[in-house]
């Protein structure tokens, strides 16, 4: 009998597209996730940079809050829209911090963190980005010159 059943090669194909099938599909899933949450890393540290720019240029968008904002900060609400215009992230004022006069060197910079929960399928990570970008007036102590 056992010499007969290692003769048959009928159903190999089937049985090893069995055993394989479900690791490939898993690896695949799993490459897309990564992807996702890498891709949404990016767009969190490109709003982060735009943010830190703006607020330590003191540029107009960053200096009004617009209708919406759940934060009396206009520097958060440019964050947030940002954030929502280049990747529908749902950022809140409690996963923003804008820290103005940051003194590294004898310059000050404006520096902006953000930290967002991403969730998918199971699966919880803690994404951040953060930027800075020195003010104004912190290029050797004297103003930059109008843009």
């Amino acid at each position: 009998m056992t010499t007969r059943l290692r003769r048959c090669r009928g159903a190999t194909t089937a049985m090893e597209f069995a055993l394989v099938a479900p690791v490939m599909l898993l690896i695949f899933v799993a490459s897309l996730a990564l992807t996702l949450a890498l891709w949404t890393e990016s767009v969190l540290q490109e709003t982060c940079s735009e943010a830190a720019r703006c607020a330590a240029l003191g540029a107009s968008p960053c200096a009004s809050i617009t209708i919406g904002c759940d934060s009396a900060n206009a520097a958060i609400c440019y964050v947030e829209q940002v954030a929502r215009a280049r990747g529908n992230l749902s950022l809140t004022a409690s996963n923003i911090a804008v820290t103005t006069g940051v003194s590294v060197g004898g310059m000050a910079f404006t520096a902006v963190k953000i930290t967002y929960p991403y969730h998918l399928e199971g699966f919880s990570l803690s994404l951040s980005a953060s930027d800075s970008f020195a003010t104004k007036t912190a290029i050797w102590g004297q103003p930059l010159p109008p843009s």
